[in-house]
């Protein structure tokens, strides 16, 4: 939760630097922030938790004289971790004049679709969870992380199975999503580096039960990484 304690002062200060200064004179004494995520679906554990963090976290730092000597205030977007619902949940964020910047999304693909939308309202966007690799390489200014991206995750746990376990063969199982898409291109290639082989992969998707699935892995041939 400390992270983030830390993050929503990095938040203003970030929106400050580019230029997201969506307050207007009415809201002088309040700094007004939009926080999106998945608060229902697959990912809403997740999304749940983030709120529960932020809540916390905005009553400390108002508790303790604001940022700046102003009040934060925290309004919350459900965006169900699908494209299609950050989408629409950043059309609403970015016509309300009030907000100052936004907090999330989750889910990279989420993040990547609401992007372009922030970016024409002016709006910076600072994430802890979106960790795709490409995110921080599409071109967009207005976007901040605190999270290592997936070529900087994957690598670690290959290392940790070859490197420490001595595991000369892998299997990847990973979610069919931006995210699962970038943790599997970066432990195929770590893989590779390694010199081991993954000899299957199989995808999943989030909230649908695996076993309803008609194949299984050792039903197709393997990944060659040599």
């Amino acid at each position: 939760m400390s992270t983030i304690v830390r993050m929503l002062p990095a938040v203003a200060a970030a929106c400050l630097l580019f230029g997201s200064l969506g307050a207007p004179a009415s809201a002088a004494d309040t700094i007004k922030f939009a926080a999106a995520g998945p608060m229902t679906g697959p990912s809403g554990e997740t999304g749940q938790r983030m709120r529960a963090g932020i809540e916390l976290a905005v009553k400390e730092i108002n508790d303790s004289g604001g940022i700046a000597g102003k009040q934060v205030a925290v309004d919350f977007y459900d965006d169900e971790g699908k494209p299609e619902g950050a989408a629409s949940v950043a059309q609403k964020i970015a016509s309300d004049p009030d907000v100052f910047a936004v907090i999330g999304h989750i889910n990279s693909s989420a993040s990547m679709a609401a992007l372009p939308i922030y970016k024409r309202a002016g709006l910076t966007e600072i994430s802890g969870n979106s960790s795709s690799y490409k995110l921080t390489h599409l071109g967009y200014s207005n976007f901040f992380r605190v999270i290592i991206d997936d070529f900087a995750q994957a690598p670690v746990v290959v290392d940790e199975a070859v490197q420490k376990e001595g595991r000369k063969h892998l299997a990847i199982i990973y979610e069919n999503s931006d995210y699962g898409k970038g943790v599997y291109e970066a432990a195929v290639k770590e893989a590779k580096k390694l010199g081991v082989d993954v000899v299957d992969s199989e995808t999943y998707t989030a909230g649908v039960d695996p076993t309803s699935r008609p194949s299984s892995p050792r039903s197709r041939p393997p990944v060659r990484t040599r």
